[in-house]
């Protein structure tokens, strides 16, 4: 029965909805600063600037607002410690039975935890009230510390209410002991394939054999169950394959990548780094927050290529735990599993991987803010949903790809839990407690980055508000197209680009998700998951697809759209097989279908991203460039005649040594006359001379190389489909210095 029908709460909205509306009035007055502190500053970007410029020194718009930190945080503690105390307990009316968490063992009765949280509460807001006339005066960002600390306190309040309600716990001691053990495999993972002795393929399967029998004695003898082990190994094999040839050639050069790695080197090598919380990083409009992502990895495994891109690989494994717990809660165990397979082997993933972007911060973020909405609903429990309102939020922090996708959580929330659809008003209205926890979460972790505003033109300009298709009707020509275009991505060809080619599901996935999006289809007026399902992944196609301001979807935004892949092939593999479990031989017969099918996706994902991507791929001369010099002897020293300057260090593309810069020398082609004796007096032996395709005075080029060095060996140097970027030229008789 749902609190608020209850007889004892049948006059409870007398009580509730004064205290709602004075809550939600109060969270307003925090955002809403009086005339004192600027009206609204924080929600102005500089679009609205620009469309106001005679009123931006009237309402201080053109300076960097700053908002009173802990006066928001005060109120909303009040408005929490209010919610809470009225509230009643969350329903759970559409997942199957799982094991209850098992409780840890504090001996507190209910009566005494209702005093630990009363005092904490207190806590918390003398904490507050202590740090506010600083922040109000100063006007600064709030400390790193106090965000933290904010964040801590309030769930510790909620965490006590939990327990003086007699809730159960969100994580049973078990689980949470995994949880930390998979980090720890991450991390040292992370070590151990970046060392000399697994830089090749033959030592990565050495190692993924020996977990293999590792797990499967700990899943013998009863140490680990049978999923736990099967995760462990994904992980395992996953951090080997996305971390192989990482720093290669042929992944070397996209062309915009390099701002994330120079940004964070900046911030390692800098005295006083940029305030995290701060939107003024790569390209002076990305979350500083992602850049110290990657320089958290950089300073774990060192300040090189492998370094920044791994930072990427542990987003998706990291994810991985999130995604199987949320699909344990609507699949069987054999679905959610294959869920992961499907995610983690996809060749667009594993592409998007090997370019060092933060796109990919956006997985985790969304997952685990779905995962614990999941379990707190089913586990009844306020802490999950405070957390997973804490953790959306880091959508403004990471990529903004996220962003939208912190509908996604309360989404699950209303269409679980309201019990009369016919009733949905007097429903939602009974949810409110649970939407205020949320909000609450959001709230303070959003309010820092609400007092920057170029995060908001970041967004509209990667966003069709910036569109580059010229056209009167951007809804026809271009949002209609995309989405389309989109929703097929799974199993028609798609652009070419980032390291990704043809569709973004191999045959058996597509089958599979087939299958569950139309199971899914045929029960949406039935079953909550499938409203739910269907609902999500017609929001993520709309926003990672239709609203981009190209002509085209582009992968680094698509990729995400492969978790709503798995997770339909997932109910897809439930419908299919799901009935063999009567019979022992049904058993097994499912067992075999289940390893056979993963094998092929496995196996048709590594063949479309190392066999046809790498084939029909076209490379960058930047890229090509890197190819000679990483298959050149060590002694080599490369001259490059361009028709630019190039100014990348070459020492980011491979390992951060700086004596790999002495190697490589840059020449602008302007007078062959004036540079050739350069190259005469200065080049060691041996040397390789490499010239840009574009030269205008190719040949008077050759013509001068030839007077200095002699006979000469041209070979063109072509990409994969055939387009000549350059030119190697080697003297026939090297000369010695």
């Amino acid at each position: 029965m749902n609190p608020i029908e209850h007889p004892k709460f049948r006059y409870a909205w007398l009580i509730r909805l004064p205290l709602l509306v004075i809550g939600l009035a109060l969270i307003i007055a925090a955002h809403i600063r009086l005339q004192a502190y600027e009206l609204w500053p924080e929600l102005t970007s500089d679009t609205l600037i620009r469309l106001m410029p005679d009123n931006c020194e009237k309402l201080s718009l053109c300076r960097y607002p700053h908002v009173p930190f802990h006066l928001g945080n005060v109120l909303l503690v009040m408005a929490v410690g209010i919610l809470l105390t009225i509230a009643g307990k969350p329903t759970a009316s559409m997942f199957d039975d799982l094991p209850r968490p098992v409780e840890w063992k504090l001996h507190l009765t209910p009566s005494r935890w209702r005093v630990v949280y009363f005092v904490t509460a207190i806590i918390t807001l003398l904490y507050s009230l202590r740090v506010m006339y600083p922040a109000i005066s100063d006007k600064t960002l709030p400390d790193l510390k106090e965000w933290a600390l904010n964040i801590l306190l309030v769930g510790v309040v909620v965490y006590c209410r939990d327990r003086a309600a007699g809730n159960p716990s969100l994580l049973s001691r078990r689980e949470v002991i995994w949880l930390v053990c998979y980090l720890l495999l991450l991390f040292g993972l992370g070590h151990l394939f970046g060392s000399f002795p697994t830089d090749n393929m033959q030592g990565r399967v050495v190692i993924s054999g020996g977990a293999v029998y590792v797990l499967v004695l700990l899943w013998y003898h009863k140490i680990l169950p049978l999923p736990v082990c099967i995760l462990a190994f994904l992980a395992v094999a996953g951090i080997a394959v996305y971390t192989y040839r990482l720093d290669r050639w042929e992944y070397s050069f996209i062309g915009d990548e390099y701002a994330f790695y120079e940004t964070a080197r900046d911030y390692i090598d800098s005295p006083t780094p940029p305030h995290p919380l701060s939107d003024q990083g790569v390209y002076n409009h990305f979350s500083t927050f992602s850049t110290y992502i990657h320089v958290t990895t950089m300073r774990t495994y060192g300040i090189s290529i492998y370094g920044w891109r791994i930072s990427e690989v542990l987003m998706v494994v990291l994810a991985v735990p999130a995604l199987y717990g949320l699909m344990r809660l609507f699949v069987s165990e054999y679905g959610a599993l294959l869920a992961v397979v499907v995610y983690l082997t996809s060749h667009v993933v594993m592409a998007i991987a090997k370019i060092g972007y933060n796109n990919l911060q956006a997985l985790p973020v969304v997952l685990t803010a779905l995962g614990l909405m999941g379990l707190a609903i089913k586990r009844q429990n306020w802490l999950g949903i405070y957390l997973a309102g804490v953790v959306s939020t880091l959508a403004f922090y990471t990529f903004s790809l996220a962003l939208p996708f912190i509908i996604l959580p309360p989404l699950l929330l209303i269409i679980t839990t309201i019990e009369k659809p016919k009733r949905w008003l007097h429903n939602l209205y009974a949810m409110m407690p649970q939407l205020a926890i949320f909000v609450l979460g959001f709230f303070v972790v959003f309010y820092p980055r609400v007092m920057e505003t170029l995060w908001v033109d970041s967004i509209a300009d990667k966003s069709v508000y910036n569109s580059e298709v010229n056209s009167d009707n951007h809804l026809r020509d271009q949002v209609l197209p995309n989405y389309l275009y989109t929703l097929t991505h799974s199993f028609s060809d798609s652009l070419d680009d980032h390291y990704v080619y043809g569709p973004h599901l191999d045959i058996v996935s597509s089958c599979l998700m087939l299958v569950g999006m139309g199971w899914l289809l045929s029960r949406v007026a039935r079953k909550r998951i499938a409203l739910f399902g269907i609902l999500a992944f017609l929001f993520a196609a709309f926003i990672v697809g239709a609203l981009v301001p190209y002509p085209y979807p582009v992968h680094t935004r698509t990729y995400f759209l492969v978790v709503f892949y798995a997770l339909f092939a997932a109910f897809g593999f439930d419908f299919l097989f799901g009935g063999l479990t009567q019979a022992a031989w049904q058993q097994w017969a499912k067992r075999v279908i289940f390893v056979g099918l993963c094998v092929a996706i496995i196996a048709l994902n590594f063949y479309q991203f190392y066999v046809l991507s790498k084939e029909n791929s076209a490379q960058t001369p930047e890229a090509m460039m890197v190819r000679e010099y990483q298959d050149a002897p060590a002694d080599i020293e490369f001259w490059y005649i361009t028709t630019r300057g190039y100014d990348f260090n070459l020492a980011t593309v491979l390992r951060g040594d700086d004596q790999d810069i002495a190697r490589f020398r840059f020449l602008e082609a302007r007078d062959p006359g004036v540079t050739l004796p350069y190259i005469q007096n200065y080049a060691h032996a041996p040397y390789r001379i490499l010239m840009n395709a574009e030269l205008v005075y190719f040949d008077e080029w050759l013509a001068g190389l030839r007077r200095v060095f002699g006979p000469l060996t041209v070979e063109p140097i072509r990409d994969p489909q055939q387009r000549t970027y350059y030119y190697r030229v080697t003297p026939n008789r090297e000369k010695q210095e």
